[in-house]
């Protein structure tokens, strides 16, 4: 005996044929396009552990930066210490009888003069204060002993050392984080 067919029996063939036994079900328990609203969980951080994770990235930053502009004044004040010692040693050669040796004095004195100038400008680029700067670069300016020029070169090493080690550790979360990242 045939069962009488109305339009909603019709329509459960058609949708079993088309879609599959169990196409009925997901129409009738779930919203149609209508994606479920979930917890923020990129990467399994929640979002309490991405803020405090950004936080901490915005320090590190941070510290890089200071470090970089604390090397850049560093290496200004190296710069400004070889010039002092150039421009005195052209002064005191400029009284003797060796015209030539004079003149040579006087270029480099000349040349390492530009190097600090300019060395003092890229500090001031990266956000160095400039009373900051004129502080240091008076005192390498008036260093008088060997002794003076290696403690000033060798605070400007430290400092660089420092800042390509903090350069060094923020690029490897970058390396780290992009290896995480699916392509």
């Amino acid at each position: 005996m045939e069962l009488p067919m109305n339009k909603h029996h019709i329509l459960q063939i058609y949708t079993d044929h088309l879609y599959g036994p169990v196409a009925h079900l997901s129409k009738k328990y779930c919203r149609a396009g209508t994606p479920k609203p979930q917890a923020y969980r990129g990467g399994s951080k929640t979002v309490g552990r991405w803020l405090k994770d950004r936080k901490e990235k915005k320090k590190e930053e941070t510290r890089a930066h200071n470090a970089q502009v604390h090397a850049a004044v560093s290496v200004a004040a190296v710069a400004a210490a070889v010039a002092a010692v150039a421009a005195a040693t052209a002064a005191a050669s400029s009284s003797g009888k060796d015209d030539r040796a004079a003149r040579t004095d006087m270029a480099m004195a000349s040349a390492a003069t530009l190097v600090a100038a300019q060395c003092v400008e890229a500090a001031e680029s990266l956000g160095a204060e400039r009373e900051h700067l004129e502080a240091v670069v008076s005192s390498a300016v008036n260093v008088r002993t060997p002794g003076d020029i290696v403690t000033v070169t060798a605070a400007a090493a430290t400092a660089l050392r420092g800042a390509a080690t903090l350069r060094a550790r923020a690029l490897k979360e970058v390396w780290n984080i992009a290896a995480v990242i699916p392509v």
